[in-house]
């Protein structure tokens, strides 16, 4: 198997698993979760937003960490999806691990993400 053959063969169930993961949080009443395990692909980020899902690519706060983020929070029938980024890292933490702050703020956005997501 060649690596563009193995990348043409995740796209699909890199979307699957996304949906799973939705679908569970919609069961449990949520209006967003982690979707995926490490970088989508842009094809997979295309796909969610053709069905009408906002996606967050976050930085965690605790690690500095990404990971990607579903909401249907403000979806409308019609509406394509938008992307944002978020950097949680900009909230801080008290001594116990408590956030300061307690809104997101969209700065400070790893440069990769950003280059992988204006290809879309």
């Amino acid at each position: 198997m060649k690596a563009f053959e193995a990348r043409k063969g995740s796209i699909q169930p890199q979307y699957d698993s996304a949906m799973k993961d939705i679908e569970r949080a919609v069961e449990w009443g949520w209006k967003s979760t982690r979707v995926g395990y490490g970088t989508l692909y842009k094809e997979v980020v295309d796909m969610l937003l053709d069905d009408g899902f906002d996606i967050n690519f976050v930085k965690g706060a605790k690690d500095g960490r990404y990971y990607n983020e579903a909401s249907w929070e403000n979806a409308e029938e019609g509406r394509r999806g938008k992307i944002t980024y978020v950097d949680e890292t900009q909230l801080g933490f008290k001594s116990k691990g408590e956030y300061v702050k307690s809104k997101r703020h969209k700065k400070g956005v790893h440069e990769e993400v950003i280059r992988l997501m204006r290809e879309l």
